[in-house]
């Protein structure tokens, strides 16, 4: 199932349109390690370098990461149809300095005439975010902890190699301290819990990946949602 949610053919070709293509018709502006950027509904921003958290804050400093976004993925595209500015605070570039082409609105319609694709691949990527954000409530409801961290695992897993397989290589998860925070939980149980895998044979842990080792005994932990 979590491989149809996230056909990773149509991931590739949209990343690859709005990195090679799209970004071009935009205005490239660099952001500062740790930079929050409020995000204008007239635009969409395509990340052309670096990674980008997009978060939601409470009105008393609490905040949860919903999306890590990776060159050629895009954020914005909510408010774009919406019309609404504050759809979610962004923060830019946890871990480092990250590029972002800003298209405005104008010339995104200008070319969605001339290209429509581009228009299904923005309904792609919301509903690429929505799938996500089911997976997460799913996960905080059927789960506990190390079901919620296997269910983690298992679908970044799927997003960047396509499938879930013995092998297959996780490099999304930048450090603990991020991965922590994309779980809402503390660090210290976020680094205990992959200790504890990794002491089970069930992933390897090294400084810039995460490696699959045994997808069978990983999957149950997870309690599925179908």
């Amino acid at each position: 199932m979590l491989k149809e949610l996230f056909n990773i053919k149509l991931q590739q070709d949209m990343t690859s349109y709005f990195l090679n293509e799209l970004s071009q018709k935009g205005r490239v502006v660099g952001y500062k390690k740790d930079t929050i950027v409020q995000t204008s509904s007239d635009c969409i921003y395509i990340v052309i370098e670096g990674m980008v958290s997009e978060e939601i804050f409470s009105e008393d400093g609490k905040q949860t990461t919903l999306f890590l976004l990776g060159p050629g993925t895009i954020f914005g595209e909510m408010s774009f149809f919406q019309k609404y500015e504050k759809t979610c605070s962004v923060d830019i570039s946890m871990y480092h300095n990250t590029k972002v082409s800003v298209i405005e609105r104008n010339v995104l319609n200008s070319e969605i005439v001339d290209n429509p694709k581009i228009y299904h691949y923005l309904m792609h990527s919301i509903i690429r975010k929505y799938n996500i954000i089911m997976l997460k409530v799913a996960d905080n409801y059927f789960n506990d902890f190390k079901g919620k961290l296997a269910s983690t695992l298992i679908r970044f897993a799927i997003v960047e190699e396509g499938d879930i397989f013995d092998g297959a290589i996780i490099r999304n998860v930048k450090s603990i301290t991020m991965f922590a925070k994309y779980l809402s939980c503390d660090r210290s149980t976020v680094s205990k819990g992959l200790s504890d895998f990794q002491d089970a044979g069930l992933i390897k842990l090294y400084k810039d990946k995460i490696v699959i080792e045994n997808k069978d005994l990983l999957t149950k932990y997870v309690n599925f949602i179908w």
